[in-house]
């Protein structure tokens, strides 16, 4: 299985990403989401929604898994050979098997996980207009997958998608942290 739909633990919110203490906080499983990865998310959010400044927006970010539209980024993905080897394959591998996201995302100033399920009961009976059901203070409702590192941990490959679009993003590491490259597979429109 691609995209790495299956197992979601609950809900939970955090403010400022400092999330509850869990078995992800301490040693890494093979399904767990680790320190690393939640790095590269707190960076690539930081790139595609803070100011100029680089003030993030003070309302909540919701974070869920990435489901059904990755299989398409993840065909692209297969298919290239702009991206590093090592960091596709991790990339796939992890996101072959279920995973858990939590509100551990650094740099965001609230945050809530949401399973498959709590996602689509906040579109119910409503088009995608106005503020999403029980969470009016939403910045954005944003799928992410796990991330694929290359074999020098110098490189990332990770899925998001946020309002209608989504892609593969390439992020480096730098001397002062993690930054956006580009979407080496394109960026699609689901809508």
């Amino acid at each position: 299985m691609t995209g790495g739909c299956g197992a979601h633990g609950p809900a939970s919110a955090s403010a400022g990403g400092a999330g509850p203490a869990s078995a992800s906080a301490g040693a890494a499983g093979p399904d767990t989401v680790t320190t690393a990865e939640y790095e590269v998310y707190g960076a690539l959010l930081r790139e595609l929604y803070a100011d100029r400044d680089g003030r993030m927006p003070t309302g909540t970010f919701l974070v869920a898994q990435p489901e059904p539209w990755v299989a398409i980024a993840d065909s692209q993905l297969i298919a290239s050979n702009e991206v590093d080897p090592a960091a596709r394959a991790e990339y796939l591998a992890r996101n072959a098997r279920p995973y858990t996201l939590e509100p551990r995302v650094p740099g965001l100033p609230r945050q809530v996980a949401l399973t498959a399920g709590e996602v689509a009961a906040i579109f119910v009976g409503r088009g995608r207009t106005g503020a999403y059901r029980g969470y009016p203070d939403a910045v954005a409702l944003v799928r992410l997958s796990r991330v694929g590192f290359s074999q020098d941990g110098q490189t990332a490959l990770l899925f998001i998608r946020r309002i209608g679009k989504f892609g593969i993003a390439r992020m480096r590491r730098t001397a002062e942290g993690w930054r956006f490259v580009d979407w080496p597979t394109g960026f699609f429109m689901d809508g």
